[in-house]
C-alpha cells in the first residue's frame, strides 16, 4: 500500500498552515514598521528642513519695505517678520504659525507699495505637530533666564527660540528646537 495516512496528511496541513500564519504575521509587522518609518523619518526630515530654513530667515530679518520694524508680531505660537527670502532686495512678510496640528508658513510679497494680506500664500511646512512655541529673549540672553513675558515688547527682542514637538502615531514625542539671533536686531 502506497499513500499517506490521515495522520501524515493532518501533520502536513498543520505545518503549512503554521508557516503561512508566520509569513502573514511577518508581512503585517513589516508593513506596520514601514508606515512608522515613513512617518517618523519623513516627518523628521520635514522638520529639519523647515527649521534650517526658518533659522536663516530669522537671522536675516530686516525692516519692511515700508520702513517698519523687522518683527511685526511676536506671539507664543506664531511670529511675523520681514526678510528677503528670494534675494531680490525686497523684503517679504513671513509668518510662521501653528494651526490644526501643523506648522504653516505664510508669505506676503511687497507689491504696489504695500503688503496686501489677502494675497498671503500659505504652505503647510510640517505635519503631526503637537506643540509649536516661540520664546523671546532680550540682549541679556545667556540661555538660563526666563523668556520675555507676553505680550512681548518687540523692540526688546534680540534672541528667538523655536520649540517644535512632533507626535507620530502612538510613539513618544520628538522635540526639536532652534535658537536664532537676528543680525539686524543685535545693535538696536
Amino acid at each position: 500500500m502506497k499513500g499517506f495516512t490521515l495522520m501524515e496528511t493532518l501533520l502536513v496541513i498543520f505545518i503549512i498552515s503554521s508557516l503561512l500564519g508566520l509569513i502573514t504575521l511577518l508581512i503585517i509587522n513589516l508593513a506596520n514598521f514601514n508606515v512608522f518609518f515613513i512617518f517618523n523619518i519623513g516627518g523628521s526630515r520635514e522638520a529639519d528642513l523647515t527649521l534650517n530654513n526658518m533659522i536663516k530667515e530669522l537671522r536675516s530679518m530686516n525692516q519692511s519695505n515700508k520702513g517698519g520694524y523687522p518683527i511685526e508680531e511676536a506671539l507664543q505660537n506664531s511670529i511675523t517678520f520681514y526678510s528677503d527670502i528670494d534675494g531680490d532686495g525686497i523684503m517679504e512678510r513671513i509668518r510662521y504659525f501653528y494651526e490644526d496640528g501643523k506648522l504653516k508658513r505664510g508669505i506676503t510679497k511687497f507689491e504696489n507699495g504695500e503688503y496686501n494680506l489677502s494675497k498671503e500664500k500659505i504652505w503647510t511646512m510640517v505635519s503631526n505637530v503637537s506643540k509649536l512655541e516661540f520664546s523671546y529673549y532680550d540682549a541679556n540672553f545667556t540661555g538660563k533666564e526666563e523668556p520675555l513675558s507676553f505680550p512681548v515688547d518687540i523692540s526688546k527682542i534680540r534672541v528667538i527660540k523655536v520649540n517644535l514637538k512632533l507626535k507620530f502615531l502612538d510613539k513618544p514625542e520628538i522635540n526639536y528646537y532652534i535658537i536664532a539671533t537676528p543680525r539686524n536686531l543685535r545693535g538696536k
